[in-house]
């Protein structure tokens, strides 16, 4: 999911995450990740307010994304 920098109230967008995580745990999923690039902090701040931790991913070698992720 992203947000244009313009957004000043993210509150909608949590509501629709928030839609999108009931759904998926509800049909079985035992969790969710997302791919973040580095520097968003905007990004970062949504994720981690919502539960969202990085993932550490050995084997993924990029500089310019990292994963965050939860569980139900």
């Amino acid at each position: 999911m992203s947000m244009l920098p313009s957004i000043l109230d993210p509150s909608v967008s949590k509501r629709l995450l928030a839609c999108v995580l009931a759904a998926l745990k509800a049909n079985g999923s035992h969790g969710v990740f997302s791919e973040v690039t580095v520097g968003d902090k905007n990004i970062v701040d949504f994720y981690t307010k919502l539960g969202f931790l990085e993932i550490a991913l050995p084997d993924f070698l990029n500089d310019e994304v990292f994963f965050l992720g939860r569980t139900f």
